[in-house]
């Protein structure tokens, strides 16, 4: 069971990385991509980024992150092809006919009558 259930073919993955590990994330035209630098230092080609910032990656780009401090990362794979997991509405609540019926007022001891 995912932690964070999606309903979609998306992918999220936290990521953790040393200070000189690589990420490189392939070009793939059937879809978008997303980084989200939760915390740490990166270079992405000469620019810095760090916790806090989003790259959001063309689909016919790759993207390499070197880390300059450990650190993590969310990263997002959303196809872009219409491709939407089957999600079960769930079944239709049925009230009981009993329940619907209107009931008797019984008093009991300490009501008012």
């Amino acid at each position: 069971q995912p932690l964070i259930p999606l309903r979609s073919n998306a992918r999220l993955m936290l990521r953790r990385f040393a200070d000189g590990d690589v990420l490189q994330v392939p070009r793939d035209p059937n879809a978008q991509r997303f980084v989200h630098l939760v915390d740490g230092l990166a270079m992405a080609e000469t620019e810095r980024v760090s916790g806090g910032d989003g790259l959001q990656i063309p689909s016919d780009e790759t993207l390499t992150l070197t880390w300059t401090t450990a650190g993590s990362a969310l990263v997002f794979d959303m196809p872009t092809a219409r491709m939407v997991s089957p999600v079960a509405a769930p079944p239709a609540q049925q009230t009981p006919a009993s329940d619907t019926q209107t009931r008797a007022f019984a008093p009991t001891h300490g009501d008012v009558q």
